[in-house]
């Protein structure tokens, strides 16, 4: 067993072996060449065999004294180990400390973890020793350093952000957090989001605020931390369809622990210590709510109601409520690049050719001749809030072109708190008009977060509605899904 497990000692076991047959070769002919010796010889009879075996290249004389011995690398016994001088390190990784095997500490990932097919702590996190020397850190300077508190209460201005310095490579940047700060699964969740998700939430030249600033702030805020974890694992159960019962089981894990202080910091009345955490923590609880509504079977796809869990819809209300709220201040903090007014659509501009869909809609608003005065007023609500729509549909067809993703963020902020309680009470004229919302969503289905939750609400609006008011949701019904 030994020699299976030390390749060179079974090397050195057969050199030994070979060193005593020869041994005991030369000394059979030695014997040999003596009797023949003490033989009397004629004159025409060879001379006696040489001093030296020119075969083995060895003195008789040094030959006669030599027996085989048992080969011992070191110490007596069956103790076979070779003891070579080595390198202590204590920065290897912890798949290496745990086998008690030396790390070479190779990048990303060690040559002991490479040939066992082990995940290498390497891969994600530095060193626990560089995270100890205060010099280490700092952040490198390929990579943007992190604001300080002064910093984030700067206006970011057009000509800062020009000048802020943004990372060229696409690794992601150290956070210097060491291994036992979080298991590996996390540490590798952290990885996705640094080096994937990171890039799907804004564009290049202002990646670094959530390359790095978003992570440092949430390693003081970990409820940030936590929303991070739960919306990165989400996006990595998509890549990885084999992982989505255990990625998806710890981003609901994740956003339970997030959520109660969350909760209790909208709460107090006192919102200016964790103001810019909970506005970067609700873009990554927003697509969580709209990823889970999607992908997986559950109430969160039906028509919003304040029943059961949350909806979507009114955490995207909750969103832009808390934004306007907090406008002035979170100008000043790390996502100000993101707040900029711009003016409203024309109330004129319906010359678009999707419209007339939408202002067909009307027919079923006009008041019956039973219509009570409740009737009458509650029609009115609902117009105001399709105009309301119509006014947001006209603006890709406009200069500038509002997105239709800030559409979406946009419109269950503007409808009035009277519409929500129509819709709350499944009144049909409110469902259609939430049915041509519902429209927007489903186009853009390409977004991994938003795959699914359109037409999963269509399908609930019409299973709501009566057969007369069906036809004016055909049209969203029938659109195919990209």
């Amino acid at each position: 067993m030994e020699a299976q497990r030390y390749p060179p000692i079974k090397k050195a076991r057969e050199r030994g072996e070979a060193i005593c047959n020869r041994v005991r070769y030369a000394r059979h002919h030695l014997t040999s060449a003596k009797q023949r010796a003490n033989q009397p010889t004629d004159d025409n009879r060879a001379p006696a065999p040489s001093a030296r075996v020119w075969s083995l290249g060895l003195d008789l004389d040094s030959i006669i004294n030599i027996s085989p011995q048992p080969l011992v690398m070191e110490g007596e016994g069956s103790d076979w180990r070779i003891r070579r001088p080595h390198r202590k390190t204590r920065t290897g990784c912890n798949q290496c400390k745990r086998r008690r095997v030396k790390c070479d500490e190779r990048k990303p990932i060690c040559t002991s973890c490479e040939r066992n097919k082990l995940q290498c702590g390497l891969a994600f996190l530095t060193p626990s020793r560089v995270s100890m020397r205060p010099a280490a850190l700092q952040i490198r300077s390929s990579t943007p350093k992190p604001p300080t508190t002064n910093e984030l209460r700067k206006p970011q201005t057009k000509k800062n952000l020009k000048t802020t310095p943004v990372a060229k490579t696409s690794g992601a940047p150290c956070l210097n957090i060491r291994f036992g700060d979080m298991d590996l699964r996390s540490a590798e969740i952290l990885h996705h989001y640094q080096t994937v998700v990171s890039f799907m939430i804004t564009g290049p030249k202002v990646v670094h605020v959530w390359q790095t600033t978003i992570p440092h702030m949430a390693l003081e805020h970990k409820f940030l931390m936590h929303g991070i974890l739960a919306l990165s694992a989400l996006n990595l159960s998509v890549l990885i369809p084999a992982r989505k019962e255990e990625l998806v089981t710890f981003a609901m894990i994740s956003e339970q622990l997030a959520l109660p202080p969350f909760r209790s910091y909208l709460a107090d009345d006192q919102k200016k210590g964790n103001l810019h955490a909970v506005f970067a923590f609700s873009h990554f609880v927003v697509p969580y709510m709209l990823n889970m509504s999607g992908s997986l079977e559950g109430p969160m796809g039906r028509v919003p109601s304040y029943e059961g869990q949350p909806h979507w819809f009114h955490a995207l209300r909750g969103y832009m409520a808390f934004l306007n709220n907090n406008w002035d201040a979170l100008e000043t903090g790390p996502l100000g690049y993101q707040l900029v007014k711009s003016p409203m659509t024309p109330d004129n501009k319906r010359d678009h050719p999707e419209d007339v869909h939408l202002a067909k809609i009307h027919e079923i608003l006009k008041p019956g001749p039973e219509s009570t005065a409740r009737d009458k007023w509650e029609l009115e609500v609902c117009g105001t809030a399709l105009e309301e729509l119509r006014q947001l549909w006209s603006g890709p067809y406009m200069v500038g072109k509002m997105g239709i993703v800030a559409m979406i963020y946009l419109w269950p902020s503007k409808v009035s708190k009277e519409y929500i309680a129509l819709m709350h009470k499944r009144r049909p004229e409110a469902l259609v008009i939430l049915a041509h919302y519902a429209l927007l969503v489903k186009r853009m289905n390409m977004l991994w977060y938003l795959r699914g939750v359109g037409a999963k609400l269509l399908v609930s609006i019409n299973d709501e509605l009566a057969e007369e008011y069906k036809p004016y949701v055909e049209w969203a019904m029938n659109e195919p899904v990209e």
